[in-house]
């Protein structure tokens, strides 16, 4: 049963983890078409999640903004 409980666990964080990803890129494409700098396209994701900055300029930046 405890097992069961963690892979429920780990497959609901891989999920969040995956839309968290998926929102960011679609935000990040958006923002290359407005003509959004990469410090605007960051505070604009900054706002919109609850995440560390840090983790937000290297999500932006793996998706080449």
């Amino acid at each position: 049963m405890v097992t069961l409980y963690g892979q429920e666990e780990v497959f609901r964080d891989y999920v969040a983890s995956q839309k968290f990803s998926s929102e960011v890129k679609g935000i990040v494409e958006l923002s290359r078409e407005l003509g959004r700098s990469f410090e605007d396209t960051v505070a604009y994701v900054s706002k919109k999640f609850d995440v560390p900055d840090e983790i937000i300029q290297r999500k932006v930046s793996s998706f080449g903004n």
